[in-house]
C-alpha cells in the first residue's frame, strides 16, 4: 500500500492523526490505547472530533492538556463551524498538572518516557525516530549536542501525544511508500520560548531540507516541527507520474487554524498497486534505498515484489532506472564532498557513486554516477548542475534486477537500528544493520560489529514473532551469519 500526503493547508502531527483516522477508522481504539499506555502527567482529555471548513467535512484530534486545547496554532484559535464529537476515551483527573506549551523537558527524559512506557517495540521505535530527528534538527540550530536540548512546545504533552500517536498509526498501517506533495511554507513570525523566529521555523527548515516547497502567499506556520519530522521520518518521495493503481482509502484531518481562503487541512490517499502492474512498478524498493542513503531511517515494510500477506512473491523483481554521469575537474575536494553529501540527501537520487578519473589535458577528475527513477531524470539533472562545477552531463535508462527486501526497525542500547532483511532466491533470509544506525553506537570497532549482530538477531525475532510468512520461510532456517554492517547504495 502506498499512502499519499496531500498537504493542502500544511501539515501538523494532529492534523497528520485525524487525516489517517478518517480514512482507516477501524485504528482509532489502538490509537487511544497507545496513548493512554504513556499515562502523561496533566493530560486531560483526547478526542477526535468531526468538523467542516471551507466546504470540506473531516475529522480533527484534539488534546486538552489541563484545560487548555492543544492543536497546531493556539487555544483560543479555532474554526467555526459544525462540530460532532466522536469519542472521548479519557479523562485522567488524577493526573498530575503541568504548564501546557511551556514545560522543559530534556531529549534523555523523552526517551526514558517513551522506553519505559507499555508500547510495542515498532510503536517505541517510530516515536524515538521522530522525536530523535526533532532533537537533531533543534541541536542544528541552536549549536549544542543532541543530548542537551531541551524541549519547549516539542516536549509539552499535546506534542508528545502527538508523536505517540502518528507512531502507532504508522506501525499498524506499515504501508510499503509514503508519498507527499509539495509542501506549504509559510509566512511571518512566530512567538516561541526563544522570542520571534521566522516561519518557516529554523527546525522546521533543516528537515524539509530535500522535500519541494511552495509560496503560496497565505500567511503562518503552515508546517509545524512535528509535521516536518513525520515527513521527513516516513521519508515520503515527491510525487511523480502515477501508474495504475487502486485507490482505497481517503481521509481528511483538519487543522485548528483558521487560512483565509483555502481549508486548512491534509488529505491521505490510500493507493494499492494493480495487481497486473504489480512487478513493473519498483518505487518502494528504490525509495528504501533512497531513505538509508539519506541517514533517516523509517519504519519497516515490504519492498517491491511482495504482498501484503506475504514477502516475498518472485525470487526478484525487475526495475527501470536512469542513470545520470558526468565528470568533474575543477572543484575543490572539500566543496565536491559537501556537494555529493546534498546530493546523497536529495529523496530523488537513490545513488551517488564517485570514481577518480583521468580527463582532458591528463587533469585528475571526479567521475560522478547518479541513479534515480526515470521520471525524475530532469529534477536531478537541475541538482547537479545547482551542486557542482559541471557545465554538461548524460543519461540513459537502464534495466535492472533487485532483490525482495524489507527494512526492520530495532533498538540496540537504547539507539533505533533499521536492519535490511533480503530474501535471497533458495538460501532463505540474510539481514545487515545500516552502518548510519551504528556509528552513533559508542564503543569503537568492535562494539559497532556487535551492536549489528544483535540488531539482526533481534529483527529475525521480531519477524518471526509478528509474519506468518517469515515463520513459514524461516522455520528451518537458523539466524544468518550477519554481513558485516554496511550498506550497498546499489541493493
Amino acid at each position: 500500500m502506498e499512502v499519499q500526503l496531500d498537504p493542502v493547508g500544511g501539515i501538523a502531527g494532529d492534523m497528520f492523526i485525524a487525516a489517517l483516522l478518517h480514512a482507516f477508522p477501524e485504528h482509532q481504539d489502538g490509537l487511544f490505547a497507545a496513548v493512554d499506555a504513556m499515562r502523561l502527567p496533566g493530560l486531560r482529555a483526547c478526542r477526535v472530533e468531526a468538523h467542516r471548513n471551507h466546504g470540506l467535512h473531516g475529522l480533527r484530534f484534539l488534546v486538552e492538556v489541563d484545560g487548555a486545547q492543544a492543536g497546531d496554532g493556539d487555544a483560543e484559535d479555532h474554526h467555526t463551524g459544525e462540530h460532532q464529537h466522536a469519542s472521548v476515551p479519557w479523562p485522567a483527573p488524577d493526573a498530575a498538572p503541568v504548564r501546557h506549551g511551556h514545560g522543559h523537558v530534556t531529549w534523555r527524559e523523552i526517551k526514558g518516557l517513551i522506553g519505559d512506557a507499555l508500547l510495542p517495540a515498532g510503536v517505541k521505535s517510530h516515536a524515538l525516530g521522530i522525536f530523535g530527528l526533532l532533537a537533531q534538527a533543534e541541536a542544528q540550530v541552536h549549536g549544542i549536542a543532541e543530548e542537551h536540548v531541551a524541549f519547549h512546545e516539542v516536549g509539552a504533552t499535546d506534542s508528545i501525544v502527538d508523536i505517540v500517536g502518528a507512531a502507532q498509526l504508522i506501525a499498524v498501517l506499515d504501508a510499503g511508500l509514503w508519498s507527499i506533495g509539495s509542501l506549504p511554507l509559510g509566512t511571518g513570525r512566530i512567538r516561541t520560548a526563544h522570542g520571534l523566529l521566522p516561519v518557516p521555523a529554523p527546525a522546521t527548515a533543516w528537515l524539509l531540507e530535500g522535500f519541494p516547497v511552495h509560496q503560496d502567499g497565505i500567511d503562518g506556520e503552515r508546517v509545524t516541527p512535528t509535521g516536518a519530522a513525520i515527513v521527513r521520518y516516513l521519508g515520503c518521495r515527491p510525487l511523480g507520474r502515477r501508474i495504475s493503481q487502486a485507490l482505497l482509502r481517503s481521509g481528511t484531518g483538519l487543522g485548528t487554524k483558521s487560512l483565509a481562503g483555502i481549508s486548512n487541512c491534509l488529505r491521505v490517499l490510500a493507493f494499492s498497486e494493480a495487481p497486473a502492474r504489480r512487478e513493473e512498478d519498483d518505487r518502494a524498493a528504490s525509495q528504501m534505498d533512497t531513505a538509508a542513503a539519506a541517514e533517516d531511517w523509517r519504519p519497516g515494510h515490504p519492498a517491491e515484489g511482495t504482498v501484503a500477506d506475504g514477502f516475498p512473491a518472485p525470487d526478484f523483481c525487475r526495475r527501470e532506472l536512469a542513470v545520470v554521469e558526468f565528470e568533474v575537474d575543477d572543484q575543490t575536494p572539500e566543496d565536491l564532498a559537501a556537494a555529493l553529501d546534498r546530493l546523497r540527501s536529495h529523496p530523488a537520487i537513490l545513488d551517488v557513486v564517485q570514481q577518480t578519473a583521468i580527463g582532458k589535458r591528463g587533469r585528475s577528475a571526479a567521475h560522478l554516477r547518479l541513479l534515480t527513477a526515470p521520471d525524475d531524470v530532469e529534477e536531478v539533472a537541475r541538482r547537479c548542475f545547482e551542486e557542482t562545477t559541471t557545465i554538461g552531463l548524460r543519461y540513459h535508462f537502464v534495466h535492472g534486477f533487485t532483490l525482495a527486501r524489507t527494512i526492520e526497525p530495532v533498538a540496540v542500547t537504547g539507539r533505533p537500528v533499521r536492519v535490511k532483511v533480503v530474501s535471497r532466491p533458495g538460501a532463505g533470509f540474510s539481514g545487515k544493520a545500516e552502518i548510519e544506525d551504528l556509528a552513533r553506537i559508542e564503543g569503537g570497532h568492535f562494539r559497532r560489529i556487535e551492536a549489528g549482530q544483535l540488531a539482526t538477531e533481534q529483527a529475525f525475532r521480531q519477524l518471526r514473532d509478528r509474519q506468518p510468512w517469515f515463520k513459514a520461510e524461516h522455520e528451518n532456517q537458523k539466524v544468518p551469519p550477519t554481513e558485516l554492517p554496511g550498506h550497498d547504495e546499489s541493493a
